[in-house]
């Protein structure tokens, strides 16, 4: 089965904006253009921010990791084949 003409652009376009997102969230944990406060009670509140990045970090690395996969699944022309039975669906 082929794949319609876009699939592939939607997966490239999805795969860049992922990719930025990731280099964003890294950017942002790693403090670099915002170094911790000095401030206690403004850490706790940084630190706060910084488990939700590492949630961000951690889902949007696996939706790129998954879009990786289609990409490949994809360009081996297996567009519509199940994984698991190997039946088109």
């Amino acid at each position: 089965m082929t794949a319609p003409p876009d699939t592939r652009k939607k997966l490239d376009a999805l795969h860049q904006e992922l990719s930025e997102r990731l280099q964003r969230i890294t950017s942002d944990r790693q403090r670099r253009n915002h170094p911790l406060p000095a401030d206690v009670s403004e850490q706790a509140v940084q630190r706060e921010n910084d488990e939700v990045l590492d949630h961000l970090n951690e889902t949007t690395t696996v939706e790129l990791l998954q879009v990786e996969h289609a990409m490949v699944h994809l360009d081996g022309g297996l567009y519509g084949v199940c994984e698991r039975c190997g039946r088109l669906i």
